[in-house]
């Protein structure tokens, strides 16, 4: 009986009636249904408001097979949107972040494009050494991020939307949209797996200036206040092979740190940045210098 209750009033509270309801009534009605009803209610209930505090953050709960949207815990005080972005960014395109600042400092929801990127940038960041701190990133149970309401009229009016803090919404939490980004780089879901690997202290990078020397780069982190590589190495590209798409006038290579927290905080904060009009592009690699 509990069973076909369950089943026939819908997949949550049916089927957690139908079972308690079967539970007390084989035990011979030890247990009152009233103590069982008020327990699976109760659950539904404080779930419900959890929800509803969280409601001008994220959009509704996500459906089955549709996690696209990254809560982040122990994200460093000194990070705006961009540095979020430049970390996950590598394992597939961001479509918004939204740092929670007001309610409790230090998380952060990132929504990614796809299931299957969402997933690569959990397992790979998860556990990532930052300033100190774990960066914790687990699953929301939002479906997506919600934009939020100016404060007051005009609070936006001389805020860019291209701010790397992003732009606050009601509640003062600064959002940023990625949707449009050009530093989005996964044009094609094919190249997404072939280019992630987990954070570790070596960083593959590429775009660079075909000018640029050790010296250069080495200098281009110290201007964004990240840690400088001990050792930086270049790639060879004359023997460009056909199918190849990177540039022949480009630099590409690997850079070193003496730990994974320093190349993770390079990243953060010198991911994306420009040299002499190019877009330096950095990504964890599993490779070492040799």
């Amino acid at each position: 009986m509990g069973q076909g209750m369950g089943q026939g009033m819908g997949p949550n509270m049916g089927q957690g009636l139908g079972q308690n309801m079967g539970q007390a009534m084989g035990q011979g009605m030890g247990q009152s249904m009233g103590q069982v009803l008020g327990q699976n209610m109760g659950g539904n209930m404080g779930q419900n408001m959890q929800m509803a505090q969280m409601g001008s953050m994220g959009g509704a709960g996500f459906a089955e097979g549709s996690k696209t949207v990254l809560i982040v815990y122990n994200v460093p005080e000194r990070f705006t949107c961009d540095n979020l972005f430049n970390l996950f960014c590598m394992y597939g395109n961001v479509v918004k972040i939204k740092v929670i600042s007001k309610m409790k400092k230090g998380i952060a929801l990132v929504q990614m494009q796809t299931n299957m990127q969402a997933d690569l940038a959990q397992q790979s960041l998860h556990h990532t050494p930052l300033f100190g701190q774990l960066l914790q990133v687990a699953y929301s149970k939002h479906a997506y991020i919600a934009d939020g309401r100016p404060p007051y009229p005009g609070a936006l009016d001389n805020i860019p939307m291209d701010s790397p803090d992003g732009v606050p919404d009601d509640l003062g939490n600064p959002t940023k949209d990625y949707s449009n980004s050009p530093l989005n780089r996964f044009t094609r879901p094919s190249t997404t797996l072939k280019n992630c690997h987990r954070h570790s202290n070596v960083l593959y990078f590429s775009n660079a200036p075909l000018p640029v020397s050790e010296d250069r780069l080495a200098a281009v982190f110290a201007e964004q206040g990240a840690p400088v590589p001990r050792q930086v190495k270049f790639f060879d590209l004359s023997s460009k092979r056909p199918g190849d798409t990177q540039a022949p006038n480009k630099r590409v290579g690997l850079a070193d740190w003496d730990d994974e927290q320093s190349a993770a905080e390079a990243a953060a904060l010198a991911n994306n940045v420009m040299i002499d009009g190019c877009t330096l592009k950095l990504s964890f690699s599993s490779n070492t210098i040799h």
